[in-house]
Order: C-alpha cells, then structure tokens, then sequence
C-alpha cells in the first residue's frame, strides 16, 4: 500500500510546461496545462496478472477530462490505459507502437457520472483487462497483445486545459 506520504517511494514526477507529477499533501497529484495531452507517474512493478485499487478525487476540473490507470508500460509508444471521465464516461485503450488502439469505447456510466471521490480498481493481464468503480464492474475486455509491463496513474485533457487529479491509498496486489 502506498498512502503517497513518503515522497520518495518510487513515483515517478514531473514539472514541465504541459503539466506534472507530484507528491502533494499525502497525495499523488497529476495536473495537465496542455490540450489532448495525457500525464502519467509510474513506478516499476512488473507483474504478468495484477490489481490496482486508488482512491481518486478531481482536484480541478475542466469539465471532461480523463484519469485512471495505466499498465504493461513499455516505453511512451506501448502501454494499455484503463479510464473514466468527468463527465460520466469510461473507456479501455492501448498504445501499440505509437498508434491509438480502442478496446472499450467511451461509454457513458451512471455510476462515473454520479461524481467522485471514487475507489478505483483495475484488473491488467493476459487473460484480461478489466475496470471498476466504486465495487461496480465497467468494463472488461481480452487483448491478445498485452504485454506486463510497468504500472501507473495518469490524468489527461482534451480540449480544456488546467485539469488536476488526486490519487491516494494506491494497492497493488496478485490475483
């Protein structure tokens, strides 16, 4: 379990003029200052079946942005990210080398559209992909192609900026 209070347990952070990573008050914070721009902190666990749990509340919103997990990290061109949005919607999607792979399309959700904070969870496997929300089940989904790999958090924006995301409480535990 990582309560984020010690900022020197093996988040990655960032300052840059797109936005950042940070430890921040007992939390891991992730804001984004660019357009169609995602952020994300990860830290180096690879394991080839995990689950994520995180508590994440919307620090700033913008109206529509995006937050949640990211897994099987490769480098920037080859990850799967597992999300929902501000404005009620969810979705499963992969980067494979550098191109932009849909395995869930947005789909709208009372349960995201209810407003957080949430309890975030995250299935990331071979035999799966699979998001949760407040112990009720979003998505899941195959991809014969995912590759484990390390794991993290990310916010991102679309067309508004100044979004910020605060994550806390984060486990990570083997099926």
């Amino acid at each position: 379990m990582d309560d984020f209070s010690n900022p020197n347990s093996g988040w990655y952070t960032s300052n840059t003029s797109k936005g950042s990573a940070a430890y921040e008050a007992g939390e891991l914070t992730i804001e984004v200052m660019a357009p169609d721009y995602v952020i994300w902190s990860e830290v180096e666990y690879s394991l080839d079946e995990m689950v994520m749990v995180v508590d994440a509340r919307v620090i700033q919103g913008v109206g529509d942005a995006d937050f949640g997990f990211v897994c099987g990290i490769q480098d920037n061109d080859n990850f799967t990210v597992l999300e929902v949005s501000e404005d009620g919607y969810f979705s499963i999607w992969k980067y494979q080398a550098g191109e932009f792979i849909s395995l869930v399309d947005w789909t709208y959700s009372d349960e995201v559209a209810a407003g957080g904070p949430y309890v975030m969870a995250a299935y990331c496997g071979s035999d799966g992909l699979a998001l949760a929300l407040d112990g009720v089940l979003l998505a899941e989904v195959v991809d014969p192609d995912f590759v484990p790999g390390n794991i993290g958090l990310l916010g991102g924006t679309f067309e508004k900026t100044g979004f910020k995301v605060g994550f806390d409480n984060f486990f990570l535990m083997q099926p």
